[in-house]
């Protein structure tokens, strides 16, 4: 797995959370569920940046884009 798929993934975890905002707001159903797998989609995200970030053996390298 790339950095770059870690962050695509991570953008669509915060898609998915405006989502889930956007229908709390508008009273629709199922809100709390969107809300709760947005959060757990941030979650497995970041894990995934920090395991790609620590298994890189050029970190800096990596981070200087």
């Amino acid at each position: 797995m790339k950095l770059w798929h870690a962050l695509v993934f991570l953008g669509f975890a915060f898609i998915a959370g405006f989502t889930g905002i956007l229908f709390k707001i508008m009273h629709w159903p199922h809100s709390d569920t969107v809300i709760i797998v947005a959060t757990v989609l941030k979650a497995v995200a970041v894990v995934l940046l920090i395991a790609k970030l620590a298994t890189h053996p050029k970190v800096k390298e990596l981070l200087n884009w």
